[in-house]
């Protein structure tokens, strides 16, 4: 009984410290402060 419980609890919190690495990781590279300058705005509209 206690062994089931302390595998569920490991097995969570591994799933959490992946996700919650892998969200900080992506969440650096999602803002879009600089997209203006790599991507600005056409003088023209079509």
């Amino acid at each position: 009984m206690f062994y089931d419980i302390t595998v569920v609890l490991g097995f969570m919190v591994v799933i959490f410290l992946f996700f919650f690495t892998l969200l900080h990781f992506l969440g650096k590279e999602l803002h879009s402060h600089d997209s203006e300058h790599v991507d600005p705005i056409p003088e023209k509209k079509y």
